[in-house]
């Protein structure tokens, strides 16, 4: 009961609007580097994203002040040793910390397999995202319990299994954002020849599938994809791009600048 109150409440404190992105031609490198972390860290909700960080030090601290309250309320005491009994049987059971971080990486790693099928944005992280920081909060607590509390339930072994697990599917968006700017340092620096909006990118994972996609077309020389936008250069025609998106599941692209010409006010 207390975690479905503490969900219900972060949902609703921290869901936003939709964002839509309009991707402009950057007059320099320095600019480039600095719009691209601002676009992308406005729907992404990566852990370096303003306020993330904020958010899920306020969740740790405030599910530590309810672990207190449960040790010092009888009420209390007897969920909260079930709390604890459950993480300790649950060690070497690696469903249950699959589950709590796909849901603080809100699902990253389903949309990732969705890709594989061309299905598209399935919009895991326009309504799991703004819980995503009450989710990494849960999963830090549950590590700390898991390491800390005395008990021989799954063994050394289980317990590095489950965190290397918990870690890696929690930090998922993390990871695939990691890799795309990756990629885009390795492009040609040159003026960008070609801009689309993507409305239906949402995540980190969408980034990835629409990113593999565009630099994949021949006449595509670079490429530089975030959430809501496709900005490249190269010799690739807005048609092939927009055909390309659609065949992985991104329909619904639309072109903002082309060779010059900006239709931004469109």
């Amino acid at each position: 009961m207390i975690l479905a109150l503490f969900t219900s409440v972060h949902t609703t404190a921290f869901a936003t609007g939709n964002l839509e992105i309009l991707t402009r031609r950057p007059s320099s490198r320095a600019a480039k580097t600095k719009q691209r972390g601002t676009e992308i860290q406005k729907t992404a909700r990566l852990i370096w994203s303003p306020r993330v960080t904020s958010r899920v030090v306020g969740n740790i601290v405030a599910l530590a002040l309810v672990g207190e309250v449960a040790k010092r309320w009888p009420p209390l005491g007897a969920a909260r040793a079930t709390v604890e009994n459950a993480v300790l049987w649950s060690a070497h059971r690696l469903e249950m910390w699959s589950v709590l971080s796909l849901l603080a990486s809100s699902c990253c790693l389903v949309q990732l397999v969705l890709n594989v099928f061309s299905v598209g944005c399935a919009g895991f992280n326009t309504y799991l995202g703004p819980t995503r920081p009450f989710f990494l909060a849960l999963t830090i607590h549950a590590q700390y319990a898991l390491w800390t509390m005395n008990s021989s339930a799954g063994g050394r072994i289980g317990r590095i299994v489950a965190t290397a697990l918990a870690a890696t599917l929690s930090f998922l968006p993390e990871i695939l954002a990691g890799i795309e700017m990756m990629r885009q340092r390795r492009d040609i620096d040159d003026d960008f020849t070609l801009t689309l909006r993507l409305p239906t990118m949402g995540c980190a994972a969408c980034v990835d599938a629409v990113s593999r996609t565009v630099r994949s077309l021949p006449a595509v020389a670079s490429a530089r994809v975030e959430v809501g936008s496709v900005v490249v250069t190269g010799s690739a025609d807005a048609q092939t791009i927009i055909r390309a998106c659609e065949k992985a599941g991104f329909p619904n692209a639309e072109v903002v600048y082309s060779a010059g010409k900006s239709n931004d006010a469109t």
